[in-house]
Order: C-alpha cells, then structure tokens, then sequence
C-alpha cells in the first residue's frame, strides 16, 4: 500500500512520492481542533529529516503578495541561491503568471493545501526533470493563511 493512501482529501494521489506522507501527516498532527495550524504550531526540528525541502512563504496582504521567510538548503540549491526575505516576485520572472502564484492564492482564499508534480513552475526547467511538492495553510489564528508551509521533492 502506498503511503500517500488516505490522502486524497487533499487532492494528493495514492502514488505520491514517499516523502510527501510525513508533511502533511505532521501538519495535521500539530492543527488545534479544528483550527489550521499556525507557524507557532511548526517546530522544524520535528521534521529533521526532510528539512533541506521545506521552505515557507510569508503571505503579506493589501495587495496579495508572497516573500520566502525560510527556505531549506535542498531548495536554496536548486534555485541557485538562498531568497530567504526576498519577495518572490523579485526573484522569479513574471512570477504572477505561474501555477505557485495561483496556488498560493487559492490557499489564502481557500485555506486548503495544494499538490502538484510535473515540470518546475519556478526557476528553470532544465535543473531538474520534475519535482512533487505539497503546500500547506498555516494560519496564527487558526483562520487566516499567513504562512505557506512548502515541501518540494525534486526529480521523484
């Protein structure tokens, strides 16, 4: 049996790559109730293991935007550099015309998680041949999408 099983709520599939199981295992784990979790809940040392793909977005509103608050060093390498505080319409071009920016908005407004796998919609393409990830609500107060937590496997 796949350990992606049981997972579909989130629009994941029963053949996700092994790693993606634990994230969202751990994320469900640290939600109060029936509240999404909030940064205050993440504590990455929980996750040690998978920690150089874990990257977080701060979700800054009035307009929408989006700037990396952490990025693990798996992720910092395949995008060359390490963005942590740069907002990423700084560091990817037409960043608003890319699956991670619809996403991204879709967890604001949705409070839900994303998944996905095929080709990098940020940074380029021929670094990698394709990647898994998930994207996972995180809300101080329980509610309101603040914080993005993102897990990316490249080339599952």
């Amino acid at each position: 049996m796949s350990k992606c099983h049981g997972l579909e709520q989130f629009g994941v599939p029963a053949d996700c790559d092994p790693n993606i199981a634990p994230v969202i295992e751990y994320w469900q784990s640290i939600a109060p109730g029936d509240a999404l979790p909030g940064r205050q809940h993440f504590d990455p040392t929980d996750i040690p293991r998978l920690l150089q793909d874990v990257w977080l977005i701060d979700v800054v509103r009035d307009p929408l935007d989006f700037s990396f608050r952490l990025v693990g060093t798996g992720v910092a390498e395949y995008f060359g550099s390490d963005p942590t505080g740069k907002r990423l319409a700084d560091v990817f071009d037409n960043f608003q015309d890319t699956f991670a920016f619809r996403d991204f908005c879709d967890i604001v407004s949705l409070r839900e998680p994303r998944w996905r796998r095929g080709m990098p919609a940020l940074a380029p393409a021929s670094k990698i041949e394709r990647l898994e990830r998930i994207y996972l609500p995180l809300a101080r107060n329980g509610r309101d999408v603040d914080v993005i937590l993102c897990f990316t496997v490249f080339n599952p």
